[in-house]
């Protein structure tokens, strides 16, 4: 069982958030239709199988996750 943690919200280069989660097969994905709209695109599954229990999630100079 892994121990659940949160701070996996990213702010784009365009301005949307994007939202990770861990999964057992790999990383859930949420993206902003739009910068502070309401509606949100996922989740989209990134497989990395043996992931869990741990995910980090950063952002390099040029702003991508």
């Amino acid at each position: 069982m892994h121990t659940p943690t949160t701070g996996w919200l990213l702010r784009g280069t365009d301005g949307r958030l994007t939202a990770y989660a861990p999964r057992a097969e790999g990383i859930a994905r949420w993206t902003e239709d739009r910068p502070g709209g309401p509606a949100w695109t996922g989740p989209e599954l990134l497989p990395a199988p043996g992931l869990l229990p741990y995910l980090s999630v950063a952002q390099g100079p040029d702003g991508y996750a």
